[in-house]
């Protein structure tokens, strides 16, 4: 592994030590042709949307109100706040401040960054566990834009995977129908309160109509991954990851992640794995805990100091 601490705000004596670094980084790009991305909420944070596990980020930050009651720390994302009404209504109400915030963003550098390769036809697939939505709004979610001749064309899929679903979208509680999170939801969710399914109510009158037994409601929920719950989209990802690994990736570049999900932390694993018996296949991590002592340690390591 080699480390680098990359400084963005050192003096101007740095200037020449930074430079070199950063020509052994685009080196590395420029000769890659099968690049994975895995990003955190960290990338984000230049963009106005907080993390969850920095000193200012959403699970400190809940901590700090000490309201009664008030769900804490990784609780706000906890599968039990949809128990009970009083923990829903909170989760609710963080949901619609999170959306409301993301949808007054712009993509980060890092966003244009990424998009930037992908353009240069460089990019496998970005992998996220954001749900800011930032990412469809650089362009990462539109294959379109990113056809490679090194790709073949059975997985010229979306480059950009949503492992935690998104904010601006809705889905049934019961029927699982997908919705997009409309101003009208929206409203329902900064009051603490859910909006009944159409389609479960269209189903309702259809076997009114019938006459057939009435049938529950359910409730639309935000399409976000909870902790402790089944990602609906589980297996998809999992074909998803295993397809990129039959394409051998030549380049890993983690980013804005502490790396805690159990999931995540296997796919990258399984990537950093394939890529150690090809050839020429490198890791780049950028994070500030030092990973020396993870299993599979990158070659490159980016501690990257800012002014922020």
């Amino acid at each position: 592994m080699v480390p680098i601490h990359l400084s963005l705000h050192e003096p101007a004596d740095h200037d020449r030590v930074n430079s070199t670094l950063l020509k052994k980084i685009s080196d590395v790009l420029l000769r890659s042709k099968r690049i994975i991305f895995i990003t955190g909420a960290g990338i984000s944070r230049s963009s106005g949307i907080p993390d969850f596990r920095s000193p200012g980020g959403i699970y400190h930050t809940s901590k700090s109100h000490k309201i009664p009651g008030a769900l804490l720390g990784r609780d706000v994302f906890s599968a039990h706040s949809m128990e009970n009404s009083n923990s829903r209504s909170q989760f609710y109400c963080f949901i619609a401040d999170l959306k409301t915030l993301a949808d007054g963003a712009q993509p980060s550098p890092t966003h244009h960054f990424i998009d930037s390769l992908g353009t240069q036809g460089k990019i496998l697939r970005s992998y996220t566990q954001n749900i800011d939505g930032l990412e469809k709004k650089a362009g990462l979610l539109n294959q379109d834009r990113y056809i490679s001749s090194e790709i073949p064309s059975t997985s010229r899929s979306s480059k950009c995977v949503e492992l935690h679903g998104n904010i601006h979208s809705v889905r049934c509680t019961l029927c699982s129908s997908k919705y997009e999170c409309t101003a009208e939801i929206l409203a329902r969710f900064h009051k603490g309160d859910g909006s009944k399914c159409p389609e479960c109510l269209t189903r309702v009158e259809q076997r009114k109509m019938y006459r057939k037994h009435p049938i529950s409601v359910g409730m639309l929920r935000p399409d976000v991954l909870l902790y402790e719950e089944h990602n609906p989209v589980g297996e998809e990802v999992l074909k998803q990851i295993k397809q990129d690994l039959a394409l051998h990736p030549d380049l890993l570049i983690i980013m804005g992640t502490s790396l805690r999900i159990p999931e995540v932390k296997k796919m990258v694993k399984s990537f950093a794995v394939s890529m150690k018996v090809s050839s020429g296949a490198r890791n780049i991590l950028s994070r500030d805990r030092d990973p020396k002592q993870s299993q599979n340690p990158p070659e490159i390591w980016i501690r990257l100091t800012t002014a922020v």
